[in-house]
């Protein structure tokens, strides 16, 4: 269960096999462990609600970042505090 609808899922299939979104190998700049089925442009941002994080050993992707991520997430429920203060 994702929390997407159907017809959400079903446009951003449609919009990412259309066009020139589909790519024949990844970009120079993509970082990844696992080879997918197929590679896009990075053209799409999602937002995901979740209760935890926890990082993947085969896709990589933006694990660099993961720490600034939870420290804004963290700041932002503690009345701008950071994680573990008060």
């Amino acid at each position: 269960m994702t929390g997407f609808s159907d017809e959400f899922l079903l446009a951003t299939a449609k919009y990412l096999n259309e066009g020139d979104n589909l790519l024949a190998k990844p970009l120079p700049y993509y970082r990844y462990g696992a080879e997918p089925d197929v590679w896009f442009k990075p053209t799409l941002v999602w937002e995901v609600h979740a209760a935890g994080i926890s990082l993947s050993p085969t896709y990589p992707a933006a694990a660099h970042l993961v720490h600034l991520i939870l420290r804004l997430a963290c700041t932002a429920h503690n009345n701008n505090t950071a994680c573990g203060a008060g």
